[in-house]
C-alpha cells in the first residue's frame, strides 16, 4: 500500500501547515503505520508537489475560511478556485496556498455558488496560434461596451507573454483623449515602450496609434512593425479577459440597471438621469475591476504561469519621462498633422459642469453617504438596492443644487 492509499490531501495538508519538515512528515507516517513502504521523506515531496500541498505559514482551515467568505462577500460567486487562489495571494501574501485547498474552503463557505459554478464552467480553447517572446513584446489593447447603454466603457491593455493586465482605464464613452491620458501614458511612465501595439481598427486608439509611432526609436526591437490594427477576433489575447470582465463586474451592475428601468424608476431619456447612472456605475465598475486585475495577475494560467511573475522577465523598451508627451502635446502633434479629434464628453448632461463648488459639494454629499466598495460587493451577491438607491440619491441630489 503506498502514500496515496494511506493519506489524503486534507491529512497530508495538515501536517504540512504545522510547519514539519518533509523529513519530519515521514517520520510521523513511519510511526503511524509501522511496516508499510513508500513513507520516505523522497515520497513525501513528491506527494505535496503532485498536490500542490505547501508550507502557509500555518495559515489554518478556520482561518481560510473566513478570508475565503469575506472574499466572496466582496467579489460574489464567479471567482473558482484559480483567481481565488490570485485574491489571496494579491491581499494576504498568502503564495503557497493550493488551489484545490482553495477550492475545498470555496465549496464550504458558499456551497450554491460552488454548485453554479460546476454547472456553468467550460474551458474555453483557441484554436488560433499565437505566440510573444518575451514581456514588452505585444501590447493587446481593447474596449468593452457591456455597459455602454448605462454610460460605462472599460478599456485595457495585457501583455501577450505573461498575459498581465497592465492598465485598465473605465470612461464614460470610449475617447481618444481619455484613452491615451489613463492608460497608454501611465503604461509608458511605468514600465517603458512595448514594441508593438495591438488594436482593433476603432478610431478611438488614433491617438495612441500616433504615440506609439513617435516612439518607435525606445523600442528594444525595432524590426517589427511599432503598431498592428486587425479585427477584434485577432486581439485573442485581451478578449480572454472580457467574459471574466463580465461574468465578474459588468454583468451584475448591469442586471441591478435594468431593474432600475424596468420599475421606470430610471429613465434613460432624461439626459440628467443618464449623466447620474453613469457617474455611479463608473465608480462601482472601478471598484471591481481593481479586485478583478489583482486577482488576474496574481492567478496562475494554464500553460503560461502567474503574471506578476511572469512580468520580471522583461524587455520593454526604457524611456525618460520627459520624452513621453503630455496630453496637450499629444493632441496637438496629432492635429498638426492634418487629425482631427473630438474631446471628451460625458453620458448625459451634468448640470453643475460649469459649477465646480457646487459639483464638489455633490460629491462630498454623495460619498458621505454611499461607499463604492460597499455597493460592489452586494451587487455582485444579487442584492441591487443600494446601488440604485445611490442612483436616485445622486440624481436628485445633482437637480437640488442647481
Amino acid at each position: 500500500m503506498d502514500l496515496e492509499q494511506l493519506v489524503n490531501e486534507e491529512d497530508m495538508e495538515e501536517l504540512v501547515a504545522s510547519g514539519l519538515s518533509h523529513r519530519g512528515i515521514s517520520e510521523i507516517l513511519c510511526d503511524r503505520f509501522p511496516g508499510h513502504r513508500g513513507l520516505s521523506e523522497r515520497s513525501v515531496r513528491r506527494y505535496c508537489e503532485k498536490y500542490d500541498i505547501h508550507w502557509t505559514s500555518s495559515v489554518e482551515t478556520s482561518e481560510l475560511d473566513r478570508a475565503v467568505s469575506q472574499a466572496v462577500d466582496k467579489l460574489g460567486p464567479t471567482y473558482g478556485r484559480k483567481t481565488m487562489k490570485g485574491y489571496l495571494s494579491s491581499h494576504h501574501g498568502w503564495t503557497g496556498i493550493g488551489e484545490k485547498r482553495v477550492g475545498r474552503a470555496l465549496q464550504r463557505v458558499a456551497p450554491e455558488y460552488h454548485e453554479e459554478r460546476q454547472q456553468t464552467a467550460a474551458r474555453r480553447a483557441n484554436p488560433v496560434p499565437y505566440s510573444a517572446e518575451y514581456f514588452g513584446h505585444k501590447l493587446h489593447v481593447d474596449q468593452n461596451e457591456k455597459l455602454t447603454m448605462y454610460g460605462v466603457t472599460h478599456v485595457a491593455a495585457i501583455d501577450g507573454f505573461s498575459g498581465c493586465i497592465v492598465q485598465t482605464a473605465t470612461m464614460p464613452m470610449k475617447n481618444n483623449y481619455v484613452i491615451y491620458d489613463q492608460l497608454l501614458k501611465p503604461i509608458l511612465l511605468q514600465y517603458g515602450v512595448w514594441d508593438q501595439l495591438r488594436v482593433d481598427h476603432g478610431l478611438e486608439f488614433v491617438l495612441m496609434l500616433y504615440v506609439q509611432e513617435q516612439l518607435e526609436v525606445f523600442r528594444s526591437n525595432r524590426q517589427r512593425q511599432c503598431f498592428v490594427q486587425s479585427d477584434s477576433k485577432h486581439n485573442h489575447p485581451i478578449e480572454r479577459i472580457w467574459g471574466e470582465v463580465n461574468q465578474r463586474v459588468n454583468f451584475p451592475i448591469k442586471a441591478g440597471l435594468n431593474d432600475l428601468v424596468d420599475k421606470e424608476i430610471l429613465d434613460l431619456n432624461d439626459e440628467i438621469s443618464k449623466f447620474s447612472v453613469s457617474a455611479v456605475a463608473i465608480e462601482i465598475s472601478r471598484v471591481g475591476m481593481t479586485s478583478f486585475v489583482e486577482a488576474w495577475n496574481a492567478h496562475p494560467i494554464s500553460g503560461k504561469g502567474i503574471p506578476n511573475i511572469l512580468k520580471t522577465h522583461s524587455n520593454v523598451g526604457e524611456i525618460n519621462p520627459t520624452n513621453v508627451p503630455s496630453l496637450q502635446d499629444a493632441v496637438q502633434g496629432y492635429e498638426a498633422g492634418g487629425g482631427r479629434l473630438t474631446g471628451p464628453h460625458s453620458f448625459g448632461t451634468d448640470i453643475l459642469r460649469d459649477s465646480p463648488l457646487k459639483a464638489s459639494e455633490r460629491n462630498i454629499e454623495f460619498h458621505q453617504r454611499y461607499d463604492a466598495e460597499d455597493i460592489f460587493s452586494k451587487v455582485v451577491n444579487g442584492q441591487y438596492d443600494l446601488m440604485q438607491q445611490a442612483v436616485v440619491f445622486y440624481d436628485r441630489l445633482t437637480r437640488s443644487l442647481l
